[in-house]
């Protein structure tokens, strides 16, 4: 949960500059502490090291005046951030909470303070205090923003979709006559944007746990090696016969694809390409066609060990691929490699890890995207006559959208 941006979210749409004028005209006679507090009011930034300075100077406003409440709550708020958008450290996570319920016993009319301290135990995966927090400042302002996305997160946590998008357009809504910029109404938005997305999600998982390939694999292996499965996990064992590839793939509509992620080991005495691939394909004459492709492979030299990478068109068959600085795929490993799709349509873009590391990101693959087409999703091994492959597939996982 540390660093989560939900959380950073609601850090960052709590304790707005415009919320924290209005609690007191005259927040303090001590002339020292105000100038430190003014001080650490004109730090904006977020970054670690602007809260931790800012932190530093409410607190040693209010060790010069212990009734400071505004700047307890600053201190508060710029601790919380430092804990979530830097190290979590449990001593400046017990500052942050020090500080906030310091503030609220000087004036327990703080409703943004007190939706603080939910976003707090949010941190802290502490969701029932978290959502008593959430429900207490409501108790004092029924509309306060933050305690409000506060607790439609709550019941997004708890699996309750359907309540958390209802808040969610209930607070949009209730603050129409702010501006379309509202941070409170950005963030409302994006949040009903991005569940939206993950509920439309389905993750197909196969770990082989039968004795037959099945379960909608299909496969070509006229160029020599040949598929089977055993012991959980799915073998490409063989020897080239003719110039090829040899491969096993699933199915899916350009339009609902999101990923395909696979676990690979290559065994030594492997000589052929060995990767992960989707590909947009036509019949013409007979013959596929291949109208667009990403591979993630490993070079089939021995010794190489090289990660390389390929985003191809039609036309493009001898494009050459690509290496990839500072990645290993070594013989006897079991790697996790992964291809995501990004944008609609045209718009698509394609994102490429390893062991989840990006080893390519945002490169655009618009031929790939077509709604109307269908794409192949899979393994493959690559050789030429004579060459050899021997690998164990195990934990593919598709993601594609259900609606």
């Amino acid at each position: 949960m540390y660093g989560d941006p939900v959380v950073a979210g609601a850090l960052g749409v709590a304790l707005g500059g415009k919320e924290q004028q209005e609690l007191a005209e005259r927040p303090t006679e001590n002339l020292a502490a105000y100038d430190l507090y003014l001080k650490a009011e004109a730090l904006t930034g977020n970054d670690p090291a602007t809260r931790r300075q800012a932190a530093g100077l409410y607190e040693q406003a209010v060790a010069l005046d212990s009734n400071f409440t505004l700047a307890w709550a600053g201190a508060s708020s710029s601790l919380s951030q430092l804990y979530f958008n830097g190290t979590p450290d449990p001593v400046v996570g017990s500052r942050a909470k020090i500080a906030a319920e310091r503030a609220l016993s000087l004036d327990p009319s703080l409703a943004n303070v007190a939706a603080l301290r939910g976003v707090n135990f949010l941190g802290l995966s502490n969701l029932h205090d978290a959502e008593e927090a959430f429900k207490a400042a409501r108790a004092i302002t029924p509309d306060e923003p933050t305690a409000w996305l506060g607790l439609a997160w709550c019941r997004y946590l708890v699996g309750d979709v359907e309540e958390a998008l209802t808040r969610l357009r209930e607070l949009d809504d209730s603050r129409r006559a702010f501006p379309e910029d509202d941070p409170h109404r950005v963030w409302a938005r994006t949040e009903i944007a991005r569940i939206q997305d993950h509920v439309e999600k389905v993750v197909w998982v196969d770990r082989f746990e039968r004795t037959d390939l099945r379960m909608g694999w299909e496969r070509d292996e006229r160029a020599g090696p040949q598929f089977s499965i055993h012991d959980g996990y799915v073998s490409l064992n063989g020897v080239f016969k003719s110039d090829g590839v040899a491969r096993g793939w699933q199915v899916r509509s350009a339009s609902s694809f999101v990923a395909i992620e696979a676990r690979i080991t290559i065994h030594a005495g492997t000589t052929a390409r060995v990767g992960i691939f989707v590909s947009r394909e036509t019949a013409r004459a007979g013959e596929t066609q291949v109208e667009a492709a990403v591979t993630l492979s490993r070079h089939p030299d021995a010794g190489a060990n090289t990660i390389q990478t390929r985003v191809m068109k039609r036309g493009e068959e001898d494009l050459a691929y690509t290496d990839v600085a500072g990645f290993d795929w070594k013989l006897e490993k079991p790697v996790v490699v992964r291809i995501e799709r990004t944008g609609e349509s045209s718009d698509t873009k394609v994102r490429l890890l390893v062991d989840g590391f990006p080893v390519l990101d945002g490169k655009a693959v618009p031929n790939l995207g077509r709604t109307t087409s269908e794409l192949r999703l899979g393994v493959f091994a690559e050789g030429k006559t004579g060459r050899q492959v021997q690998i164990d597939i195990d934990d593919v996982e598709i993601v594609y959208r259900a609606k």
